[in-house]
């Protein structure tokens, strides 16, 4: 009986260590992981995105989404006005007070040289990436690193008044900035518009946006391995190019003090055949009065250059701070899903090529998505150095001068040329 006793003893104790050692050894994992094995401890991740886009309430609804999927995150969202957003994200992004954040892409390469970015996880399979257009997968990348998502997406189209160019003649839109000339001409010499085109060349990035779909259509890049090339021939010619349809009438006087809501007004009020704008154009003039007038197409280029855009995406981004970067991750994919993508439209044009032909994605503005599929092929990015913001700014106030009248076009890009070469040295 003692003995029996005694084994009953022995065989508690051995049971009462069994769970005590196994409750450790999950104690441990957890810790190490930042998650409970039964799936009861939550992890926050915080994400920064810019204010009065008029996506919000979509983020909050897909941002609710995700956390019923992924119950063991919690997602805090703050939204902030864009002009404050990218200072709160320098001093604020290494102390881990944000996981995500919206990357504008002339911010990556200042982000990136500053430890502002973790690199992209080696998650991306090789078949997603040829599925993203090569231009928005470039536009992610600064020294051959990725260092956010391509996420929402977008590029400057060449709008037209159909109706107009049908009264003027013309068959097509141009498919060269020389045609565009001759065809603004044609509707000039015929009195159906006094002024065929308007710009967005007000001293702003605007005006940077435009004269590097222009340059780069005419086959310059204002910034060549690390360089700025001011002085160069095909700068110059998409210089003069700007100036002759000021200084002809073909371009709206106006367009030196004009920002894309300026554009999209006049092209509606129907005082231009042409205005080359961002995507949402398209769906503010279907919604007008001239909505049966709106053609979209390509931004023209020149004999060596089918096309050429200026690349307006948008990324999502890992900060260096984050201590929580695989929920973060976790997070961005879901965002950047193409399922998510397919159903969300309206929020952003799909940056998934094999989305183009979807009928979801298609049934809207088939026009729109079409022309984009095409267009995302021919785009190039602003120029990827940290000092961008400066360079930005003294592009701005150098082309104006010469759109103003104030220096003419050579004197004007040799200054340039040195202000440049300052701001990068």
């Amino acid at each position: 009986m003692k003995l029996k006793n005694l084994m009953f003893r022995i065989f508690i104790l051995l049971f009462l260590l069994l769970v005590v050692v196994g409750c450790s050894n999950g104690n441990s994992e957890d810790s190490s992981n930042g998650k409970s094995g039964s799936g009861d401890e939550s992890v926050t991740v915080n994400a920064i995105f810019p204010s009065g886009d008029g996506a919000e309430d979509d983020m909050k609804e897909l941002t609710k989404q995700f956390e019923e999927e992924n119950p063991n995150i919690n997602v805090e969202l703050e939204f902030v006005a864009y002009n404050s957003m990218k200072q709160k994200i320098l001093t604020s992004a290494k102390t881990g007070d944000y996981d995500v954040t919206m990357v504008d892409l002339p911010w990556l390469a200042q982000f990136a040289n500053a430890g502002i970015l973790q690199e992209v996880p080696g998650e991306i399979s090789q078949e997603d990436k040829d599925d993203i257009f090569d231009p928005i997968l470039n536009g992610v990348t600064y020294n051959d690193k990725m260092y956010a998502m391509p996420w929402k997406n977008d590029a400057k189209f060449l709008f037209y008044n159909k109706e107009m160019l049908e009264e003027g003649g013309i068959d097509s839109p141009p498919k060269t900035w020389e045609e565009f000339k001759e065809q603004a001409q044609k509707i000039k010499d015929q009195d159906i518009v006094e002024h065929p085109t308007v710009w967005s060349w007000s001293q702003g990035e605007a005006l940077v946006c435009d004269y590097v779909a222009v340059s780069s259509g005419l086959g310059g890049d204002i910034v060549k391995n690390g360089e700025p090339t001011f002085t160069n021939e095909n700068i110059k010619e998409a210089t003069e190019f700007m100036v002759d349809t000021l200084e002809t009438g073909l371009s709206n006087p106006n367009s030196t003090e004009y920002l894309e809501q300026d554009v999209l007004d006049n092209f509606i009020n129907e005082d231009s055949a042409f205005a080359l704008n961002w995507s949402f154009m398209y769906n503010e003039v279907k919604n007008s009065d001239i909505a049966d007038k709106l053609g979209i197409t390509i931004v023209p280029g020149s004999e060596d250059v089918k096309s050429s855009t200026v690349y307006g995406g948008e990324g999502l981004g890992i900060t260096s701070g984050s201590e929580n970067p695989e929920e973060a991750w976790k997070y961005i994919q879901f965002l950047t899903s193409k399922e998510v993508q397919k159903n969300n439209i309206e929020i952003t044009l799909p940056i998934w090529k094999s989305l183009y032909t979807d009928e979801k994605v298609l049934e809207d503005n088939p026009e729109l998505v079409e022309t984009a599929e095409e267009q995302f092929n021919h785009m190039v990015s602003r120029p990827k150095i940290p000092a961008y913001g400066e360079l930005s700014q003294t592009i701005q106030v150098g082309v104006q001068e010469v759109l103003t009248g104030n220096k003419d076009v050579e004197t004007g890009l040799k200054d340039l040329q040195k202000e440049a070469e300052s701001v990068m040295q």
